[in-house]
């Protein structure tokens, strides 16, 4: 009975041993995926590391030529704010050049009439000189 008893325990003993071997192996090979699966993913790690340090040299390229940019539209700013007061002045300046003008060319009109009068007498009196010099006297 005792040989009994020891058989179905060693039978008993060999079956969870066998059972366990297998769980093992199981347990071995799914170890191995994983292991493989966490060195995938080192390497898709290690490439989105590497991707993202070229878009941040990217970004600071892109924030360096943004105040670039920025740099250019103020100078074009403070150009056309330039050009604005160049306007300006050059308006008033043609406006008191048109006014300087209309009032001169009023007192050369003024001119003109007062001398018309010398200027008819002295006409008159060239031509009769002429006529003189023609007849002979």
């Amino acid at each position: 009975m005792a040989l009994a008893v020891f058989a179905v325990g060693l039978i008993v003993f060999c079956a969870m041993w066998l059972v366990t071997a297998s769980r093992n192996r199981d347990l071995l090979a799914k170890n191995e995926q994983l292991i493989d699966q966490v060195a995938s993913l080192q390497t898709e790690r290690d490439s989105a590391v590497s991707r993202n340090e070229d878009l941040r040299g990217d970004l600071d390229g892109a924030s360096r030529q943004l105040a670039r940019c920025d740099d250019a539209l103020d100078a074009a700013e403070g150009t056309v704010q330039l050009m604005s007061e160049i306007l300006d002045i050059s308006g008033d300046a043609i406006d008191a050049a048109s006014t300087w003008n209309a009032s001169r060319l009023e007192s050369l009109t003024r001119d003109v009439e007062q001398l018309k009068p010398s200027i008819d007498r002295s006409a008159s009196d060239y031509r009769a000189a002429a006529g003189d010099c023609r007849a002979g006297t």
